[in-house]
């Protein structure tokens, strides 16, 4: 017995793509996060450095800075891609129904 619904091989392949290139963009934002954050902390720490000739920290000091600002950078940039994506998808509602209302009045 035939099915009435058929399945056309491209929508399939298109959900497919859709999925996995929104977890390889969540992972890119992860690791965005991480790799800016750690760069941020280890470059505060140089500035620190810098300004207070006196101050030379040790190993542990800057693997603590470098695991700090990761977490702080992974932390923000996911809040930072979540804000972008709602005010993406509240925009786009708002023009949806300011044409909607043109189309139908």
């Amino acid at each position: 017995m035939d099915s009435p619904i058929t399945l056309d091989p491209n929508l399939c392949i298109g959900l497919i793509l859709l999925v996995s290139g929104w977890l390889a963009i969540d992972l890119a934002i992860k690791i965005l996060g991480l790799c800016l954050g750690g760069a941020g902390a280890l470059l505060a720490l140089d500035l620190l450095t810098l300004t207070i000739p006196d101050f030379r920290p040790e190993l542990w000091m800057i693997v603590l800075a470098g695991i700090v600002g990761m977490a702080i950078g992974y932390f923000l940039v996911q809040k930072i891609f979540r804000l972008l994506l709602f005010i993406v998808g509240f925009l786009t509602s708002v023009v949806t129904v300011v044409r909607m209302d043109e189309a139908f009045n």
